[in-house]
């Protein structure tokens, strides 16, 4: 007949080491699918920067744009200002110097008028010295006038081409500046999401070795408590001494009846404990 001692020993084993076993899968599955989760998040992670990073520069690159594209409306604008104001000048001066002739040859009338008048050859006297006198000094100013005019037709269109180059070159940087801190923008928020991805992935990682370490130890730990159980049952059953005593089968004695003998019935005897 079977120990029932040992029956119950090897079932607790058996439910420990499946109990042990059911923990040790559970551990390893937690452990996987969070490192699956971190992976999986982490990759999102890594897609919503590049999107960032994408929006950033391009966001930059129309601002660069608008940017260039004002600065260019100025400049030819400056320049429009400038060709504008260089023909005012020029139509100025060469008006001027139309009613400088002018004056100028009406002195001279007067001056002739004069020194006909008097009796004067025109040719001879003061009057001839006043009226070349007058001449020399028109052509000198006329002179004057046209130097006054290409200097300032030439500081109007240096100053013009100035103001434009100047506005060009200040949307040129703008422009430069705002793409150039976009990018810096996307570097770090990459960089950023970068290492947070990374530091997800090192998560899962170690949630997976985690679980491993957890099933080991559940594992470890069944069997402990079934070495532990069939111990304390085989322990109770008397360890290293004689098994449990059996009953010997009874003898029963022999009888007869109506004149047939017969022997009374023995006790049942058992063996005794060795």
């Amino acid at each position: 007949m079977a120990n029932p001692l040992l029956i119950a020993a090897f079932a607790n084993a058996a439910v420990s080491l499946v109990g042990g076993s059911k923990q040790a899968s559970a551990h390893r599955l937690a452990g996987r699918l969070t490192k699956e989760a971190n992976y999986a998040n982490a990759e999102d992670v890594m897609q919503v920067a590049e999107i960032n990073a994408g929006a950033i520069l391009g966001a930059a690159a129309n601002n660069a744009a608008a940017v260039l594209e004002v600065g260019e409306a100025n400049a030819l604008a400056h320049e429009r200002a400038t060709l504008n104001n260089l023909a005012h000048v020029s139509i100025q001066s060469e008006e001027d110097l139309r009613l400088h002739k002018k004056a100028e040859r009406g002195l001279a009338g007067e001056i002739r008028a004069m020194a006909a008048s008097t009796g004067f050859v025109a040719e001879l006297g003061s009057p001839q010295y006043h009226l070349n006198a007058q001449a020399v000094e028109g052509f000198r100013r006329r002179d004057y006038m046209i130097n006054k005019q290409k200097l300032t037709l030439l500081t109007i269109a240096s100053e013009g081409r100035d103001r434009r180059d100047i506005t060009r070159l200040q949307a040129n940087q703008q422009a430069e500046v705002l793409v150039a801190n976009a990018s810096l923008q996307a570097e770090v928020a990459m960089a950023d999401a970068s290492a947070r991805a990374a530091a997800m992935e090192r998560a899962g990682e170690i949630a997976e070795e985690a679980g491993a370490a957890n099933a080991s130890a559940a594992m470890w730990g069944a069997v402990g408590n079934a070495v532990s159980s069939g111990i304390g049952l085989w322990a109770q059953g008397g360890g290293f001494s004689s098994p449990a005593p059996t009953a010997s089968t009874a003898s029963l004695g022999s009888y007869s009846s109506y004149g047939s003998s017969f022997s009374g019935p023995y006790m049942p005897s058992f063996s005794s404990w060795s």
